[in-house]
């Protein structure tokens, strides 16, 4: 096996060791300082005043149309007639499942430290992008 590399090795000592120039890093800080911009950076958010609006009007009209909804009889305090949804046979696969006190206080607890993890993350990034 050291025979493969002698070959390399004899290679590596002639080619010799490569060094930068006395003043290299002077040279690239000078770089680094012209490619800075000294505009600010300007907060766009991900979801448009405009989106913001839309998704509350269909929120607020998902309420509105929940409350709305059917009785135990299967027509609204209105009188509309939504019967044909009794004739849907859809089965919930999930209605034999029971879960232990231990679970749900797990579930909650990590969508607590979830929901505080995202507001401090929040203030973090908050914090280093209005440096």
């Amino acid at each position: 096996m050291e025979e493969q590399y002698k070959d390399i090795d004899k290679l590596v000592r002639e080619a010799g060791l490569d060094t930068p120039s006395p003043d290299f890093l002077q040279q690239v800080m000078k770089q680094v300082e012209a490619s800075q911009s000294n505009r600010a950076f300007v907060y766009k958010p991900l979801i448009s005043k405009s989106a913001w609006l839309v998704v509350s009007l269909i929120a607020i009209g998902v309420i509105f149309a929940l409350v709305s909804l059917p009785d135990v009889a299967g027509t609204t305090s209105k009188g509309i007639d939504i019967s044909f949804l009794n004739s849907i046979n859809i089965k919930n696969p999930l209605s034999g499942m029971v879960l232990t006190k231990a679970t749900i206080y797990g579930v909650l607890f990590l969508g607590l430290l979830f929901f505080v993890q995202v507001t401090l993350l929040k203030k973090r990034i908050d914090r280093s992008f209005s440096m």
